[in-house]
């Protein structure tokens, strides 16, 4: 029977998303990682009958070694993956969304300041509902100090027209994030 620990990875490895360059990558990542537990998990549980106690220990040494070496090289390497995984959806956001400040982007940010508190709430409001970019990334790009915006309201307009122009579905990266987290873990675990 496995260590409930293998089942746990191998109930993990079932769970990831299916589908995409990254999904692949990673899978593949974690299941040279459920192969290395397997591998250890069964050295433990069915020793070489005709080896000696020190032999054994050797050779689980060895696994625990090996799995230990794949766990590091598969989250090194889904780190990386998911990170550009994350640029690239953030790039292409900002493609689809085109937010290039305006040729008059200095007029805008000066009629923006001279603005009360409620006029600015207004102006962002109305350049986001009329899907202005060009307005919106010339308050938004440049410094808070030079828009007259806020750290804050800077922020969140742009995310706000970020998410109305050109919405991302980035759940799947953090589902893999979560699943081959608790697969690592599993693995190190094994590992000690």
């Amino acid at each position: 029977m496995a260590n409930p620990k293998v089942n746990a990875i191998r109930h993990l490895v079932g769970r990831l998303p299916k589908g995409g360059p990254l999904c692949d990558n990673v899978t593949a990542m974690v299941k040279r990682v459920e192969a290395a537990s397997t591998a250890l998990d069964d050295l433990i549980s069915n020793p070489d009958p005709m080896a000696s106690q020190m032999a054994i220990d050797m050779r689980v040494t060895a696994a625990k070694i090996k799995l230990k070496s794949t766990v590091d090289e598969a989250r090194n390497k889904t780190a990386a993956l998911v990170t550009a995984e994350r640029a690239s959806l953030t790039e292409n956001r900002n493609k689809k969304a085109n937010l290039t400040p305006s040729v008059h982007a200095a007029e805008i940010r000066t009629v923006f300041r001279g603005l009360d508190s409620a006029g600015k709430i207004k102006f962002l409001n109305d350049a986001v509902s009329s899907n202005d970019g060009e307005t919106i990334a010339s308050l938004v790009t440049v410094p808070t100090v030079i828009s007259g915006l806020t750290l804050e309201q800077s922020s969140s307009y742009k995310e706000l027209f970020l998410n109305k122009i050109a919405p991302t579905d980035s759940r799947y990266v953090a589902e893999i994030e979560d699943v081959v987290g608790g697969i690592f873990g599993s693995a190190e675990s094994l590992a000690v």
